[in-house]
């Protein structure tokens, strides 16, 4: 019984680190973006 709840706690914790992990990702991703474009756009004024 509580190995069984130990595993699924183990697993809902790992399920969490990637979702956070993608977030991270996706969130670096966008500022890079934002960041190169206002670089562009201050090359261009």
């Amino acid at each position: 019984m509580t190995k069984n709840k130990f595993i699924t706690f183990e697993e809902v914790y790992e399920k969490k680190q990637r979702n956070k992990k993608i977030f991270i990702g996706t969130y670096i991703a966008i500022t890079l973006v934002l960041i190169s474009l206002m670089t562009y756009f201050m090359g261009q004024a």
